[in-house]
């Protein structure tokens, strides 16, 4: 699935990511979010003990702001991520993936956030977004379609190891 778009500089030919690969991206995202609020909290739990001011656990507003301040940062990261230089979180990094609007052009903070937004709708009723994906031909989900977006490979040369990633994805969750 080898497309080519013109672009000032010429025509670049683009690989659409294919569902497998968004898969494993995602998964890595999640354990990078996670990772993350682990350690925030972590860090909280800290302040708060060494503070000794533990009675804040018992504030609804003060565990109102937390869960804020996580929803905050997750859609944070993926909105500045992928509307980034790179065009890509962590996890699509690994991958070696990149999300461009359908022009080929890196996305801007709006269509970011447009993507993130219309992601919901991919997840309703039984992730159904998801699985039209292989039937598309430039192999976009439900959230793809709605934001103009694809998802392509960055290079193909640079390509990472599924088997690696399914290693790193293993030993994740098994160490816990």
């Amino acid at each position: 699935n080898r497309i080519e778009h013109v672009r000032s500089n010429g025509p670049v030919t683009l690989i659409y990511a294919g569902l497998w690969v968004r898969f494993l991206a995602a998964l890595l995202d999640i354990l990078v979010l996670c990772a993350s609020i682990i350690l925030l909290a972590l860090l909280i739990g800290w302040a708060i003990a060494y503070s000794g001011i533990d009675s804040i656990l018992q504030n609804q507003a003060a565990v109102t702001a937390f869960y804020g301040l996580l929803a905050c940062m997750s859609v944070a990261y993926f909105i500045l991520m992928e509307s980034g230089k790179e065009g890509a979180t962590i996890g699509k990094r690994w991958m070696n993936i990149k999300v461009l609007d359908e022009n080929g052009n890196r996305l801007t903070r709006f269509q970011a956030l447009g993507r993130f937004v219309s992601l919901l709708f991919t997840y309703l009723p039984f992730c159904i977004g998801f699985l039209i994906q292989p039937l598309t031909e430039r192999k976009q989900t439900l959230h793809d379609l709605l934001a103009n977006t694809v998802v392509v490979q960055e290079n193909e040369s640079k390509k990472i190891s599924i088997m690696a990633t399914l290693l790193v994805l293993f030993f994740t969750f098994m160490v816990p």
